[in-house]
């Protein structure tokens, strides 16, 4: 898939990525805008990512989050990687569940991710509790000596586990 970069005017010296082509994007509604609830990121997309069934999110879940490791990315650079579900300074993410000596790696090469208060529960009227959100900030440098910085990430977690969580800045 080819994407071209254009400036965010929003953020001066940061560039976005969008698609080259329409094709990428012809599926949409016009006027589409990405803004679900966390009822509907647990329960619709990340479910049907984990189970990876198809046809109850009709091309919205693969095409619209992408799969990205996000720890592997300054968070500066993570917005290229984006897919179409962007929202004003929001972008979402599916990421696999890696761990390293039984706990998950939050360092990138420039940081780390540190989680900030308690996880909250995701609530379905229908269901009741189907997921934890976690919030992470960004501290850039190394771990004794680092400085937090104004990048923040909801991590959503489905209960009872699975191998994906999604990631929305």
């Amino acid at each position: 898939m080819r994407r071209h970069e254009i400036p965010d005017l929003h953020r001066p010296g940061v560039r976005i990525s969008i698609p080259q082509s329409m094709e990428e994007v012809k599926f949409l509604p016009t006027g589409f805008r990405f803004h679900p609830t966390e009822e509907e990121l647990v329960c619709h997309y990340l479910r049907n990512k984990v189970s990876s069934s198809k046809s109850s999110c009709s091309r919205s879940a693969v095409e619209l989050i992408r799969e990205v490791d996000v720890f592997r990315f300054d968070p500066a650079d993570l917005p290229a990687e984006a897919g179409l579900a962007t929202g004003k300074d929001q972008w979402f993410f599916f990421s696999a569940r890696g761990r390293r000596d039984g706990r998950r790696s939050r360092a990138t090469d420039s940081g780390v991710w540190k989680t900030v208060g308690r996880d909250e529960p995701v609530v379905s009227a229908k269901e009741g509790v189907v997921g934890m959100k976690r919030t992470l900030a960004f501290y850039r440098g190394k771990p004794l000596f680092s400085e937090k910085t104004e990048w923040m990430m909801n991590e959503y977690v489905l209960v009872g586990g699975g191998d994906h969580s999604a990631t929305n800045k």
